[in-house]
């Protein structure tokens, strides 16, 4: 009779535990979802930054450089989170599963790593348009140090002329 209930226990706290991680697993896929939401979001907050203009000439100023840098930094972040929210869910092995269920598993598994490598190639991407824009933000810091002392050079000359 003790071996009968303490076989009883066990199934039942088995199956407890199978049907807590099936939970588990759907609320990482979940807040997989959201992040990958959040971070759509700050993309196209970023891609607005950079039409963004605000300069004496129609150029971008230092701010709206900084501005896309940030939001371009955020959005990497993102990216880095959901590769380890996606590498845990990967991780995740349920203690009982069907036929079905595998399967099933088996195609999320799949589709789960092509987006791991789409937002991979993503990320390379995004860093390479950082770069761009921090060489942009140089040359832009260049271009005006160079006017402001050509301008410098040209009211030292006009002073010279006039004594």
């Amino acid at each position: 009779m003790k071996n009968l209930l303490f076989i009883l226990i066990m199934v039942v706290s088995f199956s407890a535990k199978a049907q807590l991680s099936v939970q588990e697993y759907k609320a990482q896929s979940k807040k997989i979802s959201e992040l990958v939401d959040e971070r759509n979001a700050k993309f196209e907050e970023y891609q607005s930054s950079l039409a963004k203009k605000s300069g004496i000439f129609g150029g971008k100023t230092k701010k709206d450089l900084e501005r896309s840098i940030e939001l371009l930094t955020q959005t990497v972040e993102a990216d880095n989170q959901i590769l380890q929210e996606t590498q845990a869910l990967l991780n995740y092995k349920p203690t009982e599963r069907t036929r079905s269920d595998t399967k099933l598993t088996n195609k999320s598994t799949t589709a789960l790593r092509d987006s791991i490598a789409a937002l991979r190639q993503n990320n390379l991407l995004l860093a390479e348009r950082a770069m761009a824009v921090k060489k942009e933000k140089n040359n832009y810091t260049t271009v005006m140090l160079l006017l402001g002392l050509a301008g410098l050079v040209l009211l030292l000359s006009s002073l010279r002329k006039t004594k």
